[in-house]
């Protein structure tokens, strides 16, 4: 909560190794933590060996790796990890929102693209965190759609 991520990252590793390198709370938080230095792969695999270590639900990790391959610009693969979080938790706004984000960033066909933001608008209406900005992406999409028909 302080930001100070050197420090969680050193005593989380004496965590997991003096005490219990099963415990998926402390492989997530260095996980995180890792990322939040700009350490991605080493982060990464310490989120996977959380997911591994937890029972479900997973769709919080799976986000947590998605995002860190969506800051290396690395959408398709976000994309995966997104879907991953959506099929474990239909309703995980973040991962639903991030899934529309990351399909804008992959798919050259907008109706595609359409669909994602439609699907995160369809649960959560005007009453999500990111609901103006994907009601406004829909509408760049739809104007666009529209100027672009042969």
């Amino acid at each position: 909560q302080t930001n100070q991520f050197e420090k969680a990252v050193e005593y989380f590793t004496l965590l997991i190794n003096q005490y219990d390198d099963k415990n998926p709370s402390w492989h997530y938080n260095i996980g995180k933590s890792f990322m939040a230095l700009g350490d991605f792969e080493r982060g990464r695999r310490h989120v996977e060996i959380a997911a591994a270590l937890k029972d479900v639900p997973l769709d919080a990790e799976y986000t947590s790796i998605a995002i860190s391959y969506n800051r290396e610009g690395n959408y398709k693969k976000a994309m995966e990890f997104l879907q991953k979080a959506v099929n474990e938790n239909p309703s995980n706004e973040t991962a639903l929102y991030q899934l529309a984000v990351a399909a804008d960033n992959v798919y050259k066909d907008k109706t595609l693209v359409l669909t994602y933001y439609e699907a995160y608008m369809q649960v959560y209406k005007d009453k999500g965190r990111y609901s103006e900005i994907a009601l406004s992406r829909l509408r760049d999409i739809r104007t666009e759609l529209h100027f672009n028909k042969d």
